[in-house]
């Protein structure tokens, strides 16, 4: 496995860096030999949870992988970060470039902070992906995996979730990511064909947010009203959302495409597997549902209510049939993991 880091000069260029020795003495034998171009896979958004995970998924099966982010923690990596929106940048910085995977974005909007959330929230989640589709378009860039949610869908549904159902986000978030999938889909460019992927709940080592705070509860070994969150909803190990992303990064397939674990536990369900795994008795008590509505409607966390309590189905069979793909891992070994590297957190 090979790490291949490119500075903005050498992409601007064309060019690869390889921080090997080998390779190094490689290249000086062949320095009179036609060089090999080089696909490259570029992750945009890498020094996020989605982004890190993939990075190592790609390297793993041996993709030469440059990064964008502007996370400081990639530094060590030499590799690129979006410094500004000149699209004329963009392009130039996808020379050698055939996939490109879309997975950065602001997730919450409280995470912005102050009064301009839906700006900040249209600046990253819809015009940064349509600068970045129209560049890799213009240079020729073959696929363009970009990671939506099914919230664009909504948060809640007792009948599986169809990539054709009709649009309904209920948060600034949610309202975000379907402006930024009617961009995208409704462009019409010559040379990239694009793939628009939608997950559930993403959870496995790194996570944070929504499901941390699960595991959280989970470990503080409480009594939780939760015996009857019974609604099944689906979510996604992090393992398997990055197995179908690098699926469709060498698929010519382009639509949209919904992406969940097999099984769909409820919360109730889901809170008493985590607490097992960390050695811990499941302590929950059944709340009536309708005392629990009405304790968050007082209190006006509704939405809390219907994530713990109702059911969100997401239908998949869409992506199982047009790629041949089911999810490597299964849920009993997505939360193992998850635990396994939650132990290590203070």
């Amino acid at each position: 496995m090979v790490r291949v880091n490119i500075p903005a000069r050498d992409v601007a260029a064309g060019r690869s860096s390889v921080s090997n020795p080998a390779t190094a003495v490689v290249s000086t034998a062949l320095r009179h030999v036609r060089p090999r171009v080089v696909s490259v896979s570029l992750v945009v958004g890498a020094g996020g949870f989605v982004g890190r995970h993939l990075c190592d998924l790609l390297e793993a099966r041996g993709d030469e992988v440059a990064v964008v982010s502007t996370q400081p923690g990639l530094s060590s990596w030499g590799g690129l970060r979006l410094l500004e929106d000149d699209p004329r940048r963009l392009e130039s910085r996808l020379a050698g470039v055939s996939r490109l995977y879309f997975v950065g974005g602001v997730a919450h909007g409280a995470a912005v902070g102050g009064d301009g959330v839906a700006e900040v929230l249209a600046r990253v989640n819809v015009d940064a992906p349509l600068r970045w589709l129209r560049a890799a378009d213009r240079a020729g860039v073959e696929r363009f995996v970009w990671l939506s949610s099914i919230k664009v869908l909504g948060d809640v549904s007792a009948a599986p979730l169809q990539p054709d159902a009709p649009y309904r986000p209920g948060d600034a978030y949610a309202r975000s990511k379907v402006a930024a999938e009617r961009a995208l889909l409704g462009f019409a460019g010559q040379h990239t064909s694009l793939a628009v992927v939608r997950p559930p709940l993403v959870y496995g080592p790194g996570v944070g947010a929504n499901f941390l705070r699960l595991l959280r509860w989970a470990r503080g070994g409480l009594p939780l009203p939760l015996g009857r969150a019974d609604g099944e909803r689906c979510l996604v190990s992090i393992d398997n959302l990055c197995d179908l992303l690098a699926r469709l990064g060498g698929s010519g397939d382009a639509g949209v495409f919904h992406v969940a674990d097999d099984e769909a536990p409820s919360v109730a369900h889901l809170i008493a597997r985590l607490r097992a795994l960390l050695g811990r008795p499941a302590r929950l008590w059944p709340l009536p549902r309708g005392l629990a509505h009405a304790g968050a409607l007082l209190v006006g966390r509704n939405d809390l209510y219907r994530r713990l309590f109702e059911p969100l189905r997401v239908d998949t069979r869409s992506t199982r049939d047009r790629l041949g793909w089911t999810p490597p891992q299964s849920l009993d070994e997505g939360l193992q993991d998850t635990v396994t590297w939650f132990r290590t957190l203070p």
